[in-house]
């Protein structure tokens, strides 16, 4: 038997989370799980956790989790926690690139509460290059999903990325691919990225890059067509690479028709990534823009 007042604190967690109020929320679902221990609520804290920035507290929560022999879907904590150091690892990557050393996530100064990253804590606790730490318990973690349940396609997405990451772009490659045969109906979207991929290596990978976008553009659902003016916009580009002019003009032809289609989806994108409304459009700037996929309804928040 589980207390109503089980219940109550963990809908005033959620609204506390809503809040923002991190330190209110934990508090609440330290309350239910004194009432009942079981592997829900600490799910619910290590999902907090980590929204909240206390990416460590949450693997901390995942692992005990894992430990419960009972656990009915490992696999996904496996995924989740892997996630979780994924994201650690991007973080670090991208202040070691851009050379800040601390990233502030939240902050209660009434509670002296501070989620952060800082690079130099994590260099002298894990290393030279502590994303390459996280980057591998990533992988160790997906490996540990798909030996789970080897039928989930994005546990072969998120492994691949995180090959990419680790420099293995070939097993990245194999990842996608694995993922088109298991859900075909996705399959566009793999096909983005592994041209997105072949691109990125500048090893005059061309032709490959186009025959993905060629299969990418050409299993687009209807209901996911605004996408298609970032891919024709691509494929422009690479056309024009491969001094396919023709080709090229017709694909930018193409893309001004779809771009029409979804042109606030863009617009929207492009303030958040340069500046703000009014902001110039830099050229790089709206190629990173193409590759996103767009719903078709207007967005609000990225």
């Amino acid at each position: 038997f589980i207390s109503p007042i089980y219940w109550l604190y963990t809908s005033r967690a959620h609204t506390n989370v809503c809040l923002d109020n991190y330190f209110d929320a934990i508090k609440d679902i330290d309350s239910a799980q004194v009432m009942d221990n079981n592997l829900e609520i600490i799910l619910e804290k290590a999902d907090v956790n980590r929204a909240f920035g206390f990416f460590e507290k949450a693997i901390e929560n995942y692992n005990e989790i894992l430990k419960n022999k009972r656990l009915k879907n490992p696999e996904d904590v496996f995924a989740t926690k892997a996630k979780t150091n994924f994201e650690i690892a991007s973080q670090l990557s991208s202040m070691k690139n851009r050379g800040i050393n601390e990233i502030v996530f939240y902050s209660d100064s009434i509670n002296n509460l501070v989620s952060k990253i800082n690079y130099k804590d994590y260099k002298n606790k894990y290393g030279e290059s502590p994303e390459k730490e996280f980057f591998i318990r990533a992988h160790k973690d997906f490996n540990n999903a798909i030996e789970l349940s080897p039928d989930i396609s994005y546990f072969y997405v998120g492994r691949a990325r995180t090959r990419l990451s680790l420099g293995l772009i070939n097993e990245a490659l194999e990842d996608f691919e694995s993922a088109v045969k298991i859900a075909p109906q996705k399959a566009w979207k793999y096909h983005v990225e592994k041209a997105k991929i072949n691109i990125e290596l500048n090893q005059n990978l061309e032709q490959q890059a186009l025959f993905e976008l060629n299969l990418a553009i050409k299993k687009v659902p209807e209901k996911e067509k605004a996408s298609l003016a970032g891919l024709y916009f691509q494929r422009a580009l690479l056309e024009d690479k491969l001094n396919d002019w023709s080709k090229s003009l017709r694909d930018y032809d193409t893309a001004l028709n779809q771009y029409d289609k979804s042109s606030k989806n863009f617009i929207f994108l492009l303030e958040n990534k340069g500046g703000g409304s009014g902001a110039p459009c830099l050229l790089e700037n709206f190629k990173e823009i193409s590759w996103k996929i767009l719903p078709d309804k207007p967005l609000e928040i990225i």
